[in-house]
């Protein structure tokens, strides 16, 4: 198996297969941070497909340590202009707590430029550079976003800021146990008994993973 850093660089040179190979080391975390943006489950994996090819569209020019934040960026301003509906009833129940349900659904209220620097600081770990990075801000607007979205979070729930932070933290729990769909055409393949012949035992073969053909579709095409 090519190493992470290896399916990178040939995903740099246009190797579309190796690059969504290369994506699903990151794929849990993106897709998490789409659902915090507001996309629903429904819609998650043609949503998340669409970010990737544009992300690969720019991969030449970033390191590796960039194109993660990249991505970020690009949910964001992809996430304005998706025409698919975005939200639906069905999303109460991805969460295992009422609780965080409740939060979650308050986090969607708020504008986005609270809640999105939010999001990344309290469930990404990101500094107020790379806040400001994703979202084309001044650092020190970024750092300000995160207070207004908390302190309105607080005013919503009555709570103490030490209380809302602990919420948060449950919150967070309940986010990394939801794993996301993966994105459109990443589908890992289906493991399938083949008989080899009548004296021999079956053995298990793994098709070719899907994932290899999607390259046709895209041919012509800190954090703390």
């Amino acid at each position: 198996m090519a190493s992470e850093t290896n399916l990178y660089g040939q995903a740099q040179k246009g190797n579309s297969a190796a690059f969504y190979e290369w994506a699903e080391t990151i794929q849990p975390d993106s897709g998490r941070f789409a659902y915090q943006l507001g996309v629903s489950i429904e819609v998650l994996p043609d949503f998340q497909r669409q970010c990737l090819q544009l992300l690969f569209e720019e991969i030449g020019g970033l390191t590796q340590e960039q194109t993660q934040l990249q991505l970020f960026k690009t949910m964001v301003k992809h996430y304005s202009t998706y025409t698919a509906p975005l939200q639906t009833d069905s999303d109460q129940a991805i969460l295992g707590f009422p609780e965080d349900n409740e939060l979650h659904s308050e986090l969607q209220k708020l504008e986005p430029d609270q809640k999105i620097p939010l999001v990344l600081a309290v469930f990404h770990n990101c500094t107020k550079t790379d806040i400001a990075t994703v979202m084309g801000m001044p650092e020190s607007q970024a750092t300000r976003s995160v207070e207004q979205g908390l302190a309105t979070l607080e005013q919503t729930f009555h709570y103490s800021k030490q209380q809302l932070l602990m919420r948060l933290e449950m919150l967070q729990k309940s986010y990394q146990r939801f794993e996301p769909p993966e994105p459109a055409g990443l589908q890992k393949p289906i493991e399938i008994e083949v008989p080899l012949a009548d004296d021999a035992s079956a053995k298990t073969v793994a098709p070719r993973p899907f994932r290899r053909k999607t390259a046709v579709l895209l041919e012509g095409q800190d954090c703390l």
